[in-house]
């Protein structure tokens, strides 16, 4: 797998209603409201994090904005995937 394909949680769609709040800020149309439910790459800065919510390994069984462009259908569950070009990458594989 190329390193922006590499999955780094699993997680259920709550809404993809643009005026849900996660954080305290709406998600907007380019965002799902996700809950994370398995953990792949705990170190991941979050595209949108609040309070202490930070890395998806803070993110285990909560909710989370995520971009709709980085996300693979998988039965009921949504992978996560990194860009390489997205700056909220901050680490290497």
């Amino acid at each position: 797998m190329a390193p922006y394909n590499l999955p780094v949680a699993k997680a259920t769609v709550q809404t993809s209603n643009p005026g849900t709040l996660v954080g305290g800020t709406a998600i907007g149309p380019r965002f799902y409201e996700v809950v994370v439910n398995s953990v792949i790459k705990r170190d991941v800065v979050l595209p949108r994090p609040y309070g202490s919510i930070q890395t998806m390994a803070n993110a285990f069984g909560r909710s989370i904005a995520w971009p709709r462009t980085h996300v693979m259908y998988r039965l009921n569950y949504l992978c996560f995937y990194l860009c390489v070009i997205c700056i909220y990458t901050t680490n290497s594989y």
